[in-house]
């Protein structure tokens, strides 16, 4: 045996799950990616998403994002998982060093899929009201619950009630008085104020109701689809129909007046877009690797050792351009018929963050058959948000499966105990403090993705190294990853993960370094209170700064030898082979022994830890 067992540097030797399934079909790996440009999340934020230019400017700064910055990552990501047929947890015995990465990409998983339900519980409320027989958001509708104490919560104590309608004509209303967006206020109408040990806490029993309904839908997907093969097929099938939806909707929009003007300004060529867009270039990659971190790596170990990842990822890279592309005119064609009805009077303020969820009902409700389109519209945002969260928790219960072996028995179980869990934690969205808190919550996401892709880019083409990554690309896929990407990996493509993490905390307005001191002291001064600091947006923001170098050093000390010996052994490969029988045979004749300093064969393990039966599936 050619390679070297962690069990020497102080941990367990990694024992492969064989039956933990791969796609059924090869384009499963291919939908799945694909969901992930319906991540709704980044496109709540309008400001990062936001296509302002046409073709001439997005699409082209998009291509040479993806061939600069996002295929390269994805290629890596995909490599780990695919070669080693593990999760984001077990692929990163390639460099034990930085295995708390691992760890602490669990946690940070854990929190967005909590968090990331706001984006399918609001769907699911405007889905249900969408029901009923005269939506509330329309210009009858409206008339029945708008209430005074409603109005000046909202800042607009002084607005006439017909003007949340935007089909009433008001003729004194010129140019100083801006309408609301009814859909908008509706959703603030559904939060009460409630007395709970001395606390008034602001909470909705819609919200809530639909935050268990959420949960109860996604165990119900679990439990029918045990597997693999079926849970791809859930998203194979899924994916499609949110893509006929789509254009659906922008073929409709398409019929209404003003956009032909839009459509002239999307595809007519300018010079101006180009260079604007360009500028804007690293953040083109943020949508592309999914809500938390290590999904790709996760999503990538399903396939067939065979499979082709640097054209899997190109084809994921473009779908997910044309789907942020297409997502984009819908919103902008809801937002020109907004303006149009209401020219241009309406209160913007209302429309930053969660347009597409809190918007989209007035301007549906003025079109024909208002019901059919708002229940066919909430219905595809609700089913987006499905997908990617069962996405979400099959990739952290597949890596926590992978990483304990005493768990593989009771997969099911320890399932429905961790989504039990997480729906009760999620309860705290259905508040308006906690849906408030999304956006910041959102923010430090992405600046703990950034960081921890600029440590995997160290990881795999500098410490594990540019000619064994090369080596084991050209032995996994026959194919050549040609040494200019990896340069690409090694410079540009930090720089680029840089420029996006300094554009976050430009829009935080604040020192981040400062900030995370003062989460320091808040963490131990902690008080439950609607203007208190959220408890997942303190860990979220100490949690990768904090526990992946203390995780270097732990591992460090687990070792053995001089300082200089114990970095040399953890940041060797352990147990870094394929699965398969075969694939592992034909691996040990291609690499040269000489590179590795333990045979396998020669270790021994403890009889009361691990039995025969490990013993002989890692041998």
């Amino acid at each position: 045996m050619i390679y070297e067992s962690s069990y020497e540097c102080g941990g367990r030797p990694f024992i492969p799950d064989l039956k933990r399934g791969y796609w059924s079909k090869a384009s499963d790996f291919l939908y799945a990616g694909l969901s992930i440009g319906f991540r709704l999340d980044v496109f709540a934020l309008t400001w990062i998403a936001k296509v302002e230019t046409g073709v001439s400017g997005f699409l082209p700064a998009y291509l040479v994002s993806l061939a600069s910055y996002v295929v390269p990552l994805l290629v890596v990501k995909s490599f780990l998982g695919q070669f080693s047929s593990s999760g984001f947890i077990s692929a990163l015995r390639l460099c034990p060093l930085f295995k708390g990465i691992g760890y602490v990409s669990l946690f940070l998983n854990a929190c967005v899929l909590i968090y990331y339900s706001v984006f399918g519980i609001i769907p699911l409320v405007y889905l249900f009201t969408s029901f009923k027989t005269i939506l509330p958001w329309s210009c009858e509708g409206i008339r029945k619950w708008t209430q005074e104490d409603v109005l000046v919560s909202c800042g607009m104590e002084n607005e006439n009630r017909e003007n949340l309608c935007p089909n009433v004509e008001d003729d004194h209303c010129e140019g100083g008085c801006y309408r609301s967006v009814a859909s908008s206020l509706y959703f603030y109408n559904l939060f009460g104020k409630y007395h709970f040990l001395g606390l008034d806490i602001h909470m909705s029993w819609h919200l809530a109701l639909s935050v268990l309904l959420l949960w109860t839908i996604i165990a119900m997907v679990f439990y029918r689809l045990s597997s693999t093969e079926k849970i791809g097929q859930f998203i194979r099938y899924s994916v499609q129909h949110i893509i006929c939806l789509l254009m659906i909707f922008i073929i409709r929009y398409s019929f209404e007046p003003g956009t032909l003007a839009h459509y002239k300004r999307i595809f007519q060529p300018n010079w101006n877009d180009f260079v604007s867009e360009m500028s804007k270039l690293p953040a083109y990659g943020i949508s592309a690797f999914g809500p938390g971190w290590g999904l790709f790596i996760t999503l990538s170990s399903f396939n067939k050792f065979r499979t082709n990842i640097t054209r899997s990822s190109w084809i994921i890279g473009i779908g997910q351009m044309f789907v942020i592309f297409s997502l984009d005119m819908l919103e902008k064609f809801i937002n020109l018929h907004l303006k149009s009805s209401t020219e241009d009077h309406y209160f913007r303020q209302q429309t930053q963050f969660g347009s597409f969820f809190l918007t989209s009902g007035s301007s549906l409700a003025a079109l024909e058959w208002p019901n059919v389109w708002c229940i066919l519209f909430y219905g595809m945002l609700f089913l987006a948000t499905v997908v990617l969260m069962v996405i979400q928790l099959h990739s952290i219960l597949t890596s926590v499966f992978d990483e304990f072996v005493f768990l593989r028995e009771q997969k099911l179980c320890c399932t429905l105990y961790v989504i039990a869990a997480m729906a009760i934690l999620s309860l705290y969205f259905s508040s308006l403090s906690g849906y408030e808190s999304s956006v910041n919550l959102m923010l430090e996401t992405f600046i703990s993705q950034s960081l921890i892709n600029l440590l995997l880019i160290l990881l795999v083409t500098w410490i594990y190294g540019r000619e064994r990554f090369q080596r084991d690309i050209y032995f996994m896929t026959s194919k050549r990853f040609d040494t200019f990407d990896v340069y690409v990996l090694r410079f540009f493509a930090p720089l680029c993960i840089l420029v996006v993490m300094v554009q976050f905390l430009h829009y935080n307005h604040m020192n981040f370094f400062f900030e995370v001191v003062v989460s320091f002291l808040v963490l131990f001064n902690y008080v439950f209170s609607s203007q208190s600091t959220n408890c997942f947006d303190i860990f979220m923001k100490l949690l990768p700064w904090c526990a992946i170098p203390g995780s270097v050093i732990y591992t460090l000390y687990r070792s053995q030898g001089t300082l200089k010996e114990r970095l040399l052994k953890c940041c060797r490969p352990n147990d870094w082979y394929p699965v398969e029988a075969e694939d592992r045979l034909r691996y040990e004749e291609t690499v040269n022994s000489s590179n590795m300093s333990h045979p396998l064969t020669d270790l021994k393990w403890d009889d009361d830890v691990f039995d025969d039966q490990n013993i002989e599936e890692n041998s």
